[in-house]
């Protein structure tokens, strides 16, 4: 299939595709749009593109980019993504591109970004998400078009408890102001002169998207006016500097209506009394809050919300849904919750939730039997449950029942040494040997009558006479079906079949 697109390409002109399958590189025309997918000498592209100046779009995949000697030639281009590629600078010749309406350098290596930057008066995308940029050059404040600014890069671990707080955003500038068509701006750090947060507030009128990372206790202040100010907004992400860090939030007066993402990684004394206000809300993220007061009470009004995760968020025992409360709600995520025992949901509670996470959390004893007044449940992942709640859904367990419907089951256990879903009863059965012998019976039977598979949770009536026999007769038949494809798509090829 890929094979035939890449020959439409070519007859259609449409996108001119540099690899090294050692096809016919060779076009009439030069083409409009590239996507070079190997490194190229500055002959060799010169070669192909007979004509630089009609390549209007450059998509760069896992190449050291485009030689700095080149980018004038290309002086017509307007968009250009280096997003993966091994590249470690931008070269000064980047701002001849005056027509540049797209930029990205996500995922590389850039450290800076050169002055000519500023040259770039057409730009309106600039991505600069997980790059090594933190500084934005003062040449930024002529770009006077720009609508989205993006931004941050994660320094943590791969787990989501390290990479809370390792977030940096990009350290903005003086005349920011200037960016009166700026849409989005993911993230920056809290600036360090109030000069800077006045003209942030002058972008009112256009922002629809900001995130703010490495405030301060004493930042609550001038965070608050700020939000106050830009009440626009549709998307809002307020990040500390660290867990230590509380944000003093209550001072919003005059929180953005239309508030639709609202994610808070910061600890908090008590829930902010805006929030459960905003009746647009439609996700809402509480990340290493640290309450002690259950906020589905005070969030239970809420009834746009799609979305809630409690990440590190409640240090109570117990967390309660009644009927009537957050009535859209299809995905819930309470991750990390240690002090957690009991989850209640009452009958005809939460009645569109479709996707349920839940753990690590350390207390909880057994699986939640409210979890059967979920009627329209499709996925439940169990993450680093103790050894006791995972006895607990061995067949003949009471609790048994309660889960052996649901059609997406997954479960994970690092002490179990798996380091991502298990997902073959096989494996697990033997990594339950290993961890327990023959002290624990009622792991190794519930292990030997389940089955994770294909992301269903299988029982015994549906397991038996699986062997190697089955193995490997599946096999043949995948063999046999991949070469009735090869064969498909040969005959495909040498009878140009049109599409349209």
């Amino acid at each position: 299939m890929r094979g035939f697109i890449l020959k439409k390409f070519g007859e259609m002109n449409f996108c001119h595709v540099l690899d090294n399958s050692g096809s016919d590189l060779s076009f009439s025309d030069s083409p409009r749009r590239l996507s070079i997918q190997q490194d190229f000498h500055k002959s060799e592209l010169l070669d192909v593109v007979s004509d630089p100046t009609l390549v209007r779009s450059c998509i760069l995949f896992n190449t050291k980019g485009i030689s700095p000697t080149l980018l004038p030639k290309f002086k017509h281009m307007r968009t250009l993504d280096f997003d993966d590629a091994p590249l470690n600078f931008l070269p000064d010749d980047i701002g001849d591109l005056y027509l540049l309406e797209y930029l990205s350098l996500r995922n590389t290596r850039v450290k800076k970004l050169p002055k000519s930057i500023g040259r770039l008066q057409n730009l309106l995308t600039l991505d600069l998400k997980n790059s090594q940029v933190q500084k934005l050059p003062m040449e930024i404040k002529r770009l006077l078009k720009l609508r989205q600014l993006l931004g941050y890069s994660y320094h943590g671990g791969s787990t989501d408890s390290s990479m809370d707080f390792s977030a940096q955003g990009l350290e903005i500038t003086e005349g920011c102001g200037n960016f009166q068509s700026l849409q989005i701006l993911n993230a920056i750090n809290f600036p360090r002169k109030p000069s800077i947060i006045k003209e942030l507030k002058k972008l009112k009128p256009q922002l629809k998207k900001l995130g703010i990372t490495k405030i301060r206790s004493e930042h609550g202040k001038e965070l608050c006016g700020l939000i106050d100010a830009l009440s626009n907004l549709t998307s809002l992400w307020i990040g500390a500097v660290d867990e230590d860090e509380f944000l003093e939030l209550d001072l919003v007066t005059n929180p953005p209506k239309n508030l639709k993402r609202l994610y808070l990684e910061c600890r908090l004394r008590k829930l902010p009394e805006w929030i459960p206000k905003l009746k647009k809300l439609k996700r809402l993220r509480l990340i290493c809050s640290g309450l002690t007061e259950d906020p589905i009470f005070a969030l239970r009004n809420l009834n746009e919300l799609l979305e809630l995760r409690l990440r590190r968020a409640y240090q109570g025992e117990e967390l309660h849904f009644k009927k009537g409360w957050l009535k859209k709600l299809k995905i819930l995520r309470l991750r990390y919750l240690q002090h957690l025992k009991r989850l209640k949901i009452d009958d005809k509670a939460l009645p569109q939730l479709e996707t349920l996470y839940l753990g690590p959390c350390s207390q909880m004893a057994e699986v939640p039997e409210d979890l059967q007044n979920l009627k329209k449940l499709q996925t439940l992942r169990f993450c680093d449950m103790p050894e006791a709640f995972t006895m607990s859904m061995q067949e003949g367990h009471s609790k048994y029942s309660i889960i052996k419907d649901i059609p997406h089951m997954f479960f994970r256990s690092s002490e179990l040494g798996v380091n991502g879903y298990i997902n073959n009863s096989r494996h697990l059965a033997n990594i339950m040997k290993n961890r327990y012998g023959d002290e624990n019976p009622g792991v190794s039977n519930m292990i030997s009558n389940n089955l994770v598979s294909k992301g269903k949770w299988l029982f015994p009536n549906d397991i038996k006479g699986i062997d190697d026999e089955w193995f490997w007769v599946t096999a043949l038949l995948m063999a046999v079906l991949a070469l009735l494809l090869a064969f498909a798509s040969n005959y495909l090829e040498q009878h140009s079949f049109q599409i349209f």
